[in-house]
């Protein structure tokens, strides 16, 4: 029953911000369709490791979904989204992008060297994790986390300018090279995909066939993934359900919640300071240490938490409705102003945010880390100064499904 009704409830939601813009990758309803059916998925209730969800946990997740739409309906699109017209981008874009990969591709090559040059997925052990971690330079690993950025800022231009010699070298350096020396990344590759699909759809009209289409790769493509991570068959990551193969998806979704319900299962009490909403404030100032924040982890394996237990962690039912609220006008806000108020180039941020809308069920990759809100800051910062003498230029064809 409860699978229904969290199917029922993504389906409806995501319907209707469907029906107000005809965009079938509108970021709430798109949200919304990967939250809820993520809690749908969670409540079948495959796994001995999990618990019945508790009224207190029905509460949290249903009501942040419907509180993530509320923020979003007071800025959102009541009209058709037109597409983009492909033309040519400013000046101080293309300034502003060429100095931000030449730092960036220095800071890369820096940590690299410290490391030896060496391949990351050549250093996982028989049966290990084969995500490779290589050690990070304290603030030049800013600059080095820039470059899956100058990727999508690439692709922007392609769109925009056509294929340039220097675009396809920015995206070779930052998708393979980034991937082989820094760290091979499943967020990375889903930020990749994820967002180069949504700034397609921008430009040219996708329907429902494409959609499915792509959503298979990136479910094959995680799949593969996984089973690159996890080389040993008896990990615990294929015996959580009966069937190891369904196993691999059930693992990295509905245990996430679990952790969620133990956390609320605890009852700890408040964390006025928010250490765990507001942590990667707390880490960039030096406090972090001072302010704990309890982290329940299934069997201590699955450490992945969805983007509401630090809402919950530190203000309970409050803070999983006020934070859903503030993001979803958030990314409302920034919808809005690239398809209607003259910025097309808003197009890059909410094409980082992909990941981050797509799979709440894994973590706050809203705000959770620094090395999450620089990025993305700094897209912002690139999209509002190349707008300055820029007018939106719109195409008489929309992203409507085909009838």
């Amino acid at each position: 029953m409860e699978f229904l009704i969290y199917s029922l409830i993504g389906l409806i939601l995501y319907g209707f911000f469907y029906r107000l813009t005809r965009d079938l990758l509108n970021p709430a309803g798109v949200f919304e369709l990967a939250w809820f059916g993520s809690a749908a998925f969670s409540n079948l209730y495959l796994s001995d490791l999990q618990q019945v969800w508790s009224p207190v946990m029905h509460t949290v997740v249903i009501g942040s979904g419907i509180a993530f739409s509320i923020g979003a309906l007071l800025c959102y699109p009541r009209k058709r989204v037109h597409l983009l017209q492909k033309e040519r981008v400013t000046n101080t874009y293309q300034i502003l992008f060429r100095l931000l990969f030449g730092f960036a591709f220095l800071c890369f090559l820096i940590e690299w060297a410290k490391n030896g040059f060496s391949i990351t997925l050549a250093m996982a052990d028989d049966g290990g994790d084969a995500k490779g971690g290589q050690e990070g330079i304290p603030f030049v690993h800013y600059g080095t986390i820039l470059l899956p950025m100058c990727a999508m800022l690439a692709f922007y231009e392609i769109f925009s300018n056509g294929i340039r010699w220097f675009t396809v070298f920015v995206i070779f350096i930052s998708v393979f090279l980034y991937s082989f020396g820094i760290g091979l990344s499943r967020g990375d590759i889903f930020m990749y995909a994820g967002g180069l699909l949504f700034m397609v759809s921008r430009f040219k009209m996708i329907g429902f066939k494409t959609l499915f289409k792509v959503a298979a790769v990136l479910v094959l493509t995680a799949v593969g993934l996984m089973l690159l991570r996890i080389s040993n068959e008896t990990s615990v990551v294929y015996t959580t359900t009966e069937n190891p193969f369904v196993s691999i998806f059930y693992s990295y979704i509905a245990l996430n919640f679990e952790n969620l319900q133990q956390l609320i299962d605890a009852d700890l009490g408040f964390h006025w300071a928010g250490n765990a909403t507001f942590k990667a404030f707390w880490t960039t100032v030096g406090m972090r240490e001072q302010l704990p924040i309890v982290e329940f982890n299934t069997l201590d394996i699955f450490n992945a938490r969805t983007y509401l237990y630090p809402f919950y962690h530190d203000f309970g039912i409050a803070g999983c409705l006020v934070f859903p609220f503030l993001l979803g006008l958030a990314v409302s806000l920034l919808y809005k102003a690239s398809v209607y108020n003259g910025n097309k180039y808003y197009t890059i941020p909410l094409s980082l945010l992909q990941k981050p809308i797509m799979f709440a069920f894994f973590g706050n990759y809203f705000f959770g880390e620094m090395v999450l809100i620089w990025p993305l800051a700094i897209g912002i910062i690139i999209a509002w100064i190349s707008n300055t003498k820029l007018k939106l230029p719109i195409e008489k064809g929309t992203m409507a499904v085909p009838s």
